[in-house]
């Protein structure tokens, strides 16, 4: 079991685990290791030494173990609890396998859905095997370089670098210099910042297939790849494309919309009234010149939307029961009961009389009978809190 100088982890020569290239905050492969005041990550490249160090900013003691199993772990002392607490494991999932989806192809962590995924201007080598979830081959291009007739490159980004086996690097470059050098050479096939510290510098440039990569929701890098230059314009006519025709369904949808329903009547240029259908579920409507400013007590105005039942009609309570008076009804001039009813979420002043039997098998669970007596002696009586005045008025 060894760790190369390149933060690989491997066994018998086989790769294991890559923390990725150092590009001057962390390792590539590692978001989470973010400065903290705690500890002090470090990493040397000259011609003698290569070298990465954590101090300790603190007396906290810290150590850093690799397994039998292959996994490297880094452990913290705690004083109170005598015993050493794991602060990170890796690999951590199975994104952090090396080259897990093969070449060209980037691993998604959190993913709900497939969890290797080629890289825009990719397709899988293998879809037979690809839709099996076996990603072992990677992807490959759908269409090839040509260096003659013109490449670019395309940005991609929050990537876990690729694999640095077959690269080179330039501490001194700019990324404009070292996208230069790129597109002059042939064999070239992506390039990025070799350190993204304050403004970024540096070159990296690979060459051949690229491999072992991971996109992070936050916390990668960005990367350029190259990529024929027929490939990205074809890509950018289609995402026209695709915007066009989004547009144009929404307004052949609302042609559509509108030649079904009638208009009733025009008010202005662009305000009108249709005729819904009954089962049409929509909020009432109005042209905004139809408001009016209101006139009373602003603290009476609710803000709570009113309830619907499943068909679509209004929902409204009633809370309390303000007056009573018998009243004649009908051709026969039937006396019945009302009750001066204030409803949930109206004002007072806009309470309205009903039928009390209606209320009572309207809202068998609304208690009327608490709130006033019904008697023969008079025909109107108010009801206000514990306090009962009766109204009388003689009988003719």
């Amino acid at each position: 079991m060894c760790i190369s100088p390149k933060g690989q982890q491997s066994e018998s020569n086989t790769a294991g685990d890559r923390a990725g290239s150092w590009n001057g905050i962390r390792f590539t492969g590692t978001p989470r290791l973010n400065p903290n005041p705690e500890f002090l990550y470090r990493f040397e490249l000259n011609k003698d030494e290569v070298y990465y160090e954590v101090d300790s900013q603190s007396s906290l003691m810290s150590r850093l173990c690799l397994n039998q199993s292959g996994f490297i772990q880094r452990l913290v002392w705690s004083t109170q609890l005598k015993v050493w607490i794991p602060v990170y494991d890796a690999p951590e999932d199975q994104c952090e396998i090396y080259s897990f989806c093969g070449a060209h192809a980037a691993c998604k962590t959190n993913s709900s859905s497939s969890v290797c995924v080629c890289l825009d201007g990719f397709e899988p080598k293998s879809p037979e095997e690809w839709r099996m979830s076996n990603w072992s081959k990677g992807c490959v291009r759908m269409t090839e370089l040509n260096c003659e007739k013109g490449d670019e490159f395309r940005n991609y980004t929050e990537l876990k670098l690729p694999d640095t086996s077959n690269s080179t690097f330039n501490t001194s470059m700019s990324l404009q210099e070292c996208r230069e050098k790129c597109l002059k050479d042939c064999s070239c096939t992506a390039y990025a910042n070799s350190n993204i510290s304050q403004e970024g510098s540096g070159c990296l440039l690979w060459f051949g297939n690229l491999t072992d990569m991971t996109l992070y929701d936050q916390g990668g890098q960005n990367f350029y790849i190259r990529m024929a230059a027929i490939r990205i314009e074809k890509d950018i006519s289609d995402d026209g494309n695709a915007i066009v025709k989004k547009r144009v369904g929404i307004i052949v949808g609302s042609v559509i919309f509108m030649a079904i329903l009638l208009v009733l009547e025009w008010i202005g240029e662009v305000a009108y009234k249709l005729e819904l259908p009954p089962t049409f579920r929509l909020h009432p409507v109005f042209h905004v010149i139809m408001l009016k400013k209101r006139v009373g007590n602003p603290s009476l105005i609710s803000s709570d939307l009113p309830a619907f039942d499943t068909e679509g009609n209004l929902l409204i309570r009633p809370i309390t029961a303000l007056r009573y008076h018998n009243w004649k009804k009908g051709r026969g001039m039937t006396k019945v009961w009302q009750v001066l009813v204030q409803w949930q979420g109206v004002p007072t002043e806009e309470a309205t009389w009903e039928d009390y039997d209606e209320m009572v098998e309207r809202f068998p669970d609304f208690s009327l009978e608490d709130k006033g007596i019904l008697e023969e002696r008079g025909n109107v009586e108010t009801v206000r809190k514990s306090k009962r005045i009766v109204e009388r008025r003689s009988r003719p």
